[in-house]
């Protein structure tokens, strides 16, 4: 195994760990505190990684597909639950919007941005596919 991979490999752990230990212990990082946390992520695989641009050719395509499709997809989900009934839970005020709505969408955003970052970096490594899919899989469940 290459030494870069290796290293990326050591950090996806690390990081795993901090996301064990937040589900045993009293749950610390919800809402802006998990957000902060990924932008603390961000900034250290930054500096010891570096990010690297997509080569890939239709990569603006797809990120205003992706765009389009996931803003289509918040806005059906949301109507919906107005026409079901969340609309009675405090989703649709100021404190409910920044309670509930900008860190779920800011943990979305920066959790993508870790995605592509980590999986461009492991490109060659199925061993590191896997772990950072394992690891985005558990994210998303301790979010």
């Amino acid at each position: 195994m290459k030494r870069g991979y290796r290293n990326l490999l050591i950090f996806e752990l690390i990081i795993f760990l901090l996301l064990i230990l937040n589900t045993f212990t009293k749950n610390y990082l919800y809402g802006y505190k998990f957000s902060i946390f990924l932008i603390i992520i961000l900034i250290i695989f930054k500096f010891l990684f570096g990010f690297e641009k997509d080569r890939h050719r239709y990569i603006r395509d797809f990120i205003l597909d992706e765009t389009i499709f996931l803003t289509l997809f918040l806005i059906f989900y949301y109507l919906f639950g107005v026409l079901v009934g969340f609309s009675k839970a405090n989703y649709w005020n100021i404190n409910g919007f920044t309670k509930f709505i900008i860190p779920t969408a800011l943990y979305v955003i920066l959790r993508e941005f870790f995605r592509n970052m980590a999986l461009c970096k492991s490109e060659g490594s199925k061993l590191l596919i896997v772990t950072t899919i394992i690891l985005l899989i558990f994210m998303d469940v301790t979010e």
